[in-house]
């Protein structure tokens, strides 16, 4: 008795299992149908918005030009909802479901289906990610028309996890410059990511936005000194830019002029340039630069010290050693330096006068230009080369 009473039990947990099973096949079957739907909604010129998507680079930084960005950029209006959902929405269904499957199952759906309706329906996680990356790059695309929508959607998509696009979102902020100084609250924090890469795009980022960027100097102070002069580099510009000049030299551009990069050490040299040219104590500093064995570095260096003007005395004689410099550039900026100097740069004429009658490549106007500014006089019968 016992044996029969459980015979209906076990076939009641077989027909539950079937119908269970029955109900998942139809579900996806209608989630395939929905797949199809999704990508025959609306056209944009005969295409649709996953076609146009496709034909797009993974990144914005490639700016390639094609029928595809032409159409996005005519459509801006109508595909901006559509591509903000896409980068920051949750997963399309099919894909949340389809994830989910039991391989056997996923197996058999696979037999059975056409191959048209898998494709789109057995999406992995890496087609989600490139879907989201091709989307802010549309929208990257027509930032300049609609700048305060785009900026919102870009915000929005620093809480992405994915490391690429948490970049992008960056990047892509920092375009925007000081219209985008809602963004620093945001993008501070990741001063401190352990990636690299994020800790220098959003660096770079800050000193874009500019000034109002004040609330992040401490963090970049820090960064300053980090472990990857990629960071170090892009830390110092961003100070120049956020900073509004002062009279002191901080202690940490004390530092980036001596740095073992030849990177942090020419964007230091500007940085002081922009920031510190009022103290005294940054023409030594700016003089020892001038030595440097990076001839861009030794470049920034001249033009700094030539910011200074008359207090970069100091900087006269190291200057006129510097018109014989083996760069034109670092030759020109050091001519000029000593134009800004003005007129406590007498003892300059003469050598600035060697450089002009010997035809020294390049050196004709800058030359002429400061013998002018030092001492008018002298520039009487001159005639610029």
């Amino acid at each position: 008795m016992k044996r029969d009473s459980e015979k209906p039990a076990r076939g009641s947990t077989k027909n539950l299992v079937a119908g269970v099973l029955f109900l998942c096949l139809t579900g996806i079957l209608i989630t395939g149908l929905l797949a199809l739907n999704f990508t025959s909604g609306r056209t944009y010129e005969n295409r649709s918005f996953e076609q146009l998507l496709a034909e797009l680079p993974d990144s914005p930084i490639h700016r390639t030009e094609n029928s595809s960005v032409s159409i996005i950029r005519q459509h801006s209006e109508a595909l901006i909802p559509q591509l903000g959902s896409t980068l920051n929405g949750p997963p399309p269904m099919h894909f949340r479901i389809t994830s989910k499957l039991p391989g056997p199952v996923r197996n058999s759906l696979l037999r059975w289906l056409p191959s048209d309706v898998t494709d789109r329906l057995f999406i992995t996680a890496e087609d989600v990610k490139l879907r989201r990356q091709r989307s802010l790059h549309a929208l990257s695309l027509v930032a300049n028309d609609h700048p305060k929508t785009i900026l919102q959607i870009m915000i929005q998509a620093l809480a992405r996890r994915e490391t690429s696009l948490r970049r992008a979102a960056i990047q892509s902020i920092g375009e925007f410059g000081s219209e985008a100084h809602t963004a620093v609250p945001r993008l501070t924090p990741f001063l401190t990511s352990s990636d690299s890469n994020i800790r220098f795009q959003t660096a770079k980022t800050l000193g874009l936005i500019g000034p109002d960027s004040q609330t992040a100097i401490g963090k970049l102070k820090t960064l300053m000194s980090d472990r990857s002069e990629m960071v170090r580099g892009a830390a110092v510009v961003a100070y120049s830019r956020i900073v509004i000049r002062q009279d002191k030299l901080s202690v940490e551009l004390r530092d980036a002029i001596t740095d073992s990069s030849s990177h942090v050490r020419y964007a230091a040299a500007q940085a002081i340039g922009r920031t510190a040219c009022q103290d005294p104590n940054s023409a030594s500093l700016l003089i020892q630069a001038l030595k440097d064995t990076e001839s861009q570095v030794r470049r920034n260096a001249a033009i700094a010290l030539g910011k200074m003007g008359p207090i970069a005395t100091a900087a006269i004689d190291p200057l006129i050693a510097a018109l014989w410099d083996e760069t034109m550039e670092v030759r020109i900026s050091s001519a000029e330096a000593l134009g800004e100097i003005g007129p406590k740069a007498k003892r300059a004429i003469p050598h600035l006068f060697d450089a002009l009658n010997n035809d020294f490549a390049g050196m004709g106007t800058p030359a002429h230009e400061a013998i002018k500014k030092i001492d008018p006089a002298s520039d009487q019968g001159i005639s610029a080369r």
